[in-house]
């Protein structure tokens, strides 16, 4: 029985290795082959005969013979440049695959860790505030009175009573 496919290693279509790396060699070869029988295979200038018409003849096809060779080293040239940059490619995916799964696992770390959020950073910033301070004290004083039968723990000076409240002046009316 295998890992479920989220536990299983990432695996890469092998079309660009086997094209990077296989046909690189295949391409190489079959293309320096090619140019050495072109080159040593065909004809040359003399091979014509040394009539005036042969050997303009000979020089038309040695000219042709030498246009072909160097577009078969370019070909050559431009299979390997081809397979190179398909490895090149290959490789760039999977390191940016890597750099995915490293930002990730920031990610996870961060989201697993609280102090990774922002939430808790400003809530601790936020609770250590004068006024959240004061605010638990008064809380905590209250509850204190509350569950004391009303009788303050700390005598504190009461606060004044609003003007709605007072006695008015000059008795009762």
């Amino acid at each position: 029985m295998g890992l479920p496919p989220e536990d299983q290693p990432l695996r890469y279509p092998p079309i660009l290795t086997t094209l990077a790396r296989d046909h690189e060699t295949n391409w190489r070869e079959a293309a320096h082959a090619e140019v050495v029988r072109a080159r040593d295979g065909l004809a040359n200038r003399s091979t014509f005969g040394g009539a005036p018409a042969a050997l303009a003849f000979g020089t038309v096809y040695a000219a042709a013979a030498t246009e072909y060779t160097e577009t078969l080293r370019g070909i050559q040239d431009d299979l390997v440049t081809a397979a190179q940059n398909l490895a090149l490619a290959a490789a760039e995916m999977r390191s940016r695959d890597e750099n995915a799964g490293d930002a990730f696992v920031a990610l996870l770390a961060r989201w697993t860790d609280p102090a990774g959020f922002e939430s808790v950073r400003l809530q601790e910033q936020a609770r250590a505030s004068d006024a959240v301070v004061d605010g638990s004290t008064t809380l905590t004083d209250l509850d204190r009175q509350v569950r004391h039968g009303g009788t303050p723990l700390m005598s504190r000076a009461a606060p004044p009573a609003p003007a709605s409240l007072a006695a008015p002046a000059g008795g009762v009316g």
